[in-house]
């Protein structure tokens, strides 16, 4: 799918309970080359963020580590389809 795409830390996407997120800007959280070696990059890892965060990070947080809110995910568009 197109989110597969965007996988590499200077073309970063991630989906978070179906909304997906650019990272490639950067940001003052955590590194770039985190996300991907994390599997954050081109892929859904709601499990990974909400074992990591409380939800409210979604919409409070994700700025601060460089995410742009891009919308909500396409059917066939992750990297699962």
């Amino acid at each position: 799918g197109v989110v597969a795409t965007h996988s590499s830390a200077d073309d970063c996407w991630g989906v978070f309970h179906g909304q997906v997120f650019s990272f490639t800007s950067g940001g003052s959280g955590h590194p770039k080359k985190s996300l991907v070696k994390w599997g954050i990059c081109g892929q859904d890892t709601t499990s990974l963020f909400d074992s990591q965060h409380p939800e409210y990070y979604l919409t409070t947080q994700l700025g601060r580590v460089g995410g742009r809110l891009l919308g909500a995910l396409m059917p066939g568009a992750s990297g699962s389809s």
